[in-house]
């Protein structure tokens, strides 16, 4: 479990460095954050900065090297750094999934896998990686990550998130429809709802990545809640080759004054005569009434498992 101290150590010596890099290099807040992780991770190598400077950044690096951070303390207090990098960069902060929603998908994960001991999972539209990041810290098996994201910086940001946990991630900077030479056993991401040529692009999306799921992979994606009301939803239907499993509609209390989304599960293989689950979760906040959807939930996945498999 990560220690608050420790966590909060962390975020408050990064942001000294970070301030320093801003006070001397005019930059903003995010490219300051980005250039103390490469610091950290390879060595410090900016020829921007006086002697003077160098020395001071050198010591506030040593702070952090006198500690020991377990994973989850880095996860947390980079989390952080991003809200304030964001801010100041004018990225949206739902770039940040949060971990009420991220945790979910790692407990449907965890309980699809119990039995295998190492896994592909890919990320569409993963912006820093934040999703794959809070999954990996909660899974109890290996994982190995790719992702794909349109934006190259962020993309940058995606490997460093990663990259400080001595972990690695392959991310593609290309678009979530764009071919990708991966074989994963789940895809998962945020599927934000957008018309390109009248086209309902999250439809495509999940096509485009049919091809990359094993024979027994499932998906799982954050979805807004128009996603079936689209004119080209039968189109949709008619090009999708697998089956949608089930539909977890998540508490309004989490999106006061923003667009209302939804976890979709999906597998590649068709299954005949399959149910889909529809189901709403209870307030957060309402922890017994949460463990008891959880519990349905984990049921409802181990026989999921089971209707693949035999399929």
């Amino acid at each position: 479990m990560p220690k608050q101290d420790n966590y909060d150590f962390f975020y408050d010596v990064m942001d000294e460095a970070c301030m320093l890099l801003y006070e001397h290099t005019n930059a903003n807040y995010l490219d300051c954050l980005i250039r103390a992780s490469l610091d950290l991770i390879e060595g410090i190598n900016d020829n921007r900065l006086d002697k003077e400077a160098l020395n001071k950044l050198d010591a506030i690096y040593e702070k952090l090297n006198e500690h020991n951070f377990s994973s989850e303390d880095i996860r947390l207090a980079f989390n952080l750094l991003l809200v304030k990098a964001f801010k100041h960069a004018k990225y949206p902060l739902d770039y940040i999934i949060p971990d009420s929603i991220s945790l979910v998908f790692a407990n449907i994960i965890r309980t699809y896998f119990n039995k295998e001991t190492y896994i592909n999972m890919l990320e569409l539209n993963a912006k820093a990686a934040v999703l794959s990041n809070t999954i990996v810290n909660f899974l109890d098996f290996e994982v190995g990550c790719f992702a794909i994201e349109e934006d190259a910086k962020m993309a940058n940001v995606a490997k460093i998130n990663f990259n400080l946990q001595q972990r690695d991630i392959v991310v593609y900077n290309n678009k979530a429809i764009d071919p990708c030479e991966v074989n994963c056993d789940v895809v998962i991401g945020e599927l934000k709802s957008r018309l390109q040529d009248d086209k309902y692009v999250p439809y495509y999306e999940i096509t485009s990545k049919m091809r990359n799921l094993e024979e027994d992979g499932i998906f799982i994606f954050l979805i807004d809640n128009d996603f079936f009301n689209h004119t080209d939803m039968n189109a949709f239907r008619n090009r999708f080759t697998g089956t949608l499993l089930g539909l977890l509609i998540l508490p309004q209390t989490l999106f006061k004054g923003t667009i209302e989304k939804s976890i979709l599960i999906g597998a590649k293989k068709q299954i005949d005569d399959f149910d889909m689950l529809v189901l709403n979760l209870p307030n957060f906040a309402d922890a017994v009434s949460l463990n008891e959807a959880l519990i349905k939930i984990e049921d409802w996945i181990r026989d999921v498992r089971l209707a693949v498999l035999e399929k």
